[in-house]
């Protein structure tokens, strides 16, 4: 297993450090937090192997026809949805990644706070 490491220091981040939204890195304080993996990229395979799956599992309980094809769309979202956790799950233990925080949201949208107002009243 790799250990994860900051990105803008290079050493290595214990894992009792790393928790979920921002977190600091212990050596140099820089703002860090765990890249989200896009649906588009994951979602066409894990619904291809929860097919492949449902398929698997229905077939193995000797269905034939059309309650084969019944069983495989009621167990397509089960199992597509239980194989996106032991993916994701084996892939962040085995090869953590950190990524600097950069004041973006998880959906890429920036918060930009306005100017301050003149004041208003009598001068």
């Amino acid at each position: 297993m790799r250990k994860p490491k900051c990105p803008a220091c290079n050493r290595e981040v214990p894992r009792a450090h790393i928790r979920r939204g921002t977190f600091q890195c212990p050596s140099c304080g820089t703002g860090l937090r765990i890249p989200q993996i896009g649906r588009l990229v994951l979602g066409p395979p894990l619904l291809a192997g929860g097919v492949l799956a449902g398929f698997l599992v229905a077939h193995l309980f000797g269905l034939r026809g059309n309650s084969l094809l019944l069983a495989v769309a009621l167990l397509t979202l089960p199992c597509g949805f239980t194989i996106a956790l032991l993916y994701g799950g084996l892939l962040a233990a085995l090869f953590p990644r950190l990524e600097r925080d950069l004041g973006i949201d998880r959906d890429g949208i920036l918060h930009i706070v306005p100017p301050p107002r003149p004041p208003t009243g009598q001068q």
